[in-house]
């Protein structure tokens, strides 16, 4: 009997790419022995070459993806760009460099798993338009609560703030009209005194959700309130609303004016609201004293909250 004996060999081929470039300085003429170094999304060095005599170089990179480019040449400012490598190899990369200065700076990019330049990261934002704020009563932090990932708290009439993804208000950077609100100083969780903002001088909200938010500032990791006051426009504009609630017996009720021509613009706004005493669902309050320590129904001394009144105002004038 004869034993046959087969042996099957198999190798397996890497992918790879290439990437295939040309170092050039300011005026269009290639850059000798400059350093240049790929560097995967993970951070991973991929490899690293210096430029010939006319500026070019190859380096090969595991696969197709998303790599950054680091130029360094003396007397020329580094340089990093983020690319796209195909398959199937793309064309000739051209790299200009710029004239070395005194000054540097640092770019942080929120997006995970790839390298690209922070204008190209798309961002989660909710714009809020003046009807829906209109909505709600006058109360800023309403207005905005309900929105996707968003949500409201609100601890008194005037006191409120606004939660992105969970995180509370000292990590939610709030702006009016470019200007910032709200500092890492204030009181842990609220944005003091947000309600007390007019929303009858508001003409949008936009609401930045996610890391992104983080280039307003490294304490707005939530995400940013940005509040927008309506373009003064050419000729006069104005308005009026005026809103009523039968829980609380309360009203609102805003009025804006704005004229503008060519050279100048001025707004002004102002808003106010009531609330009288609150009525508690049914009629009867399960956290009155009469009820948790005599055991009477808390409608035996009326239907209303005591001491849950009060009154709001306030205006704005820009120009």
């Amino acid at each position: 009997m004869k034993w046959v004996l087969t042996l099957w060999l198999s190798a397996t081929v890497l992918s790879a790419s290439e990437i295939a470039g040309r170092v050039v300085d300011p005026g269009g003429a290639g850059v000798p022995s400059a350093h240049v170094t790929v560097v995967q999304a993970s951070q991973a060095r991929a490899g690293s070459v210096s430029t010939d005599a006319a500026g070019r170089f190859r380096i090969v990179v595991p696969g197709p993806g998303s790599y950054a480019v680091n130029i360094a040449r003396a007397s020329f400012a580094p340089l990093r760009v983020a690319i796209e490598v195909e398959e199937s190899g793309g064309p000739e990369f051209v790299f200009r460099l710029g004239i070395a200065t005194a000054l540097s700076s640092v770019t942080v990019s929120a997006e995970a798993g790839r390298s690209v330049d922070p204008d190209q990261v798309p961002q989660s934002m909710t714009l809020i338009s003046r009807e829906t704020v209109d909505q709600n009563t006058g109360l800023l932090s309403a207005a905005v609560g309900g929105q996707m990932g968003v949500q409201e708290l609100r601890t008194s009439p005037t006191i409120g703030a606004i939660f992105v993804w969970g995180l509370t208000g000292k990590n939610v950077a709030v702006f009016r009209d470019g200007v910032r609100m709200t500092t890492s100083a204030q009181r842990g969780g609220i944005s003091t005194f947000l309600n007390l903002v007019p929303t009858s001088g508001l003409e949008s909200v936009e609401v930045l959700r996610g890391p992104s938010s983080a280039q307003y500032g490294s304490d707005s990791l939530g995400g940013t309130v940005g509040l927008n006051s309506p373009s003064t426009g050419v000729g006069w504009h104005g308005g009026m609303s005026a809103s009523y609630e039968s829980a609380a017996r309360g009203w609102a009720s805003t009025t804006s004016l704005g004229y503008g021509n060519a050279r100048f613009g001025w707004a002004a706004s102002l808003g106010g609201k009531r609330s009288s005493t609150l009525r508690a669902g049914g009629g009867l309050d399960s956290h009155a004293a009469v009820t948790r320590f005599l055991g009477l129904p808390s409608n035996v001394l009326g239907e209303r909250l005591p001491d849950t009144a009060f009154t709001g105002y306030g205006g704005s004038l820009h120009g």
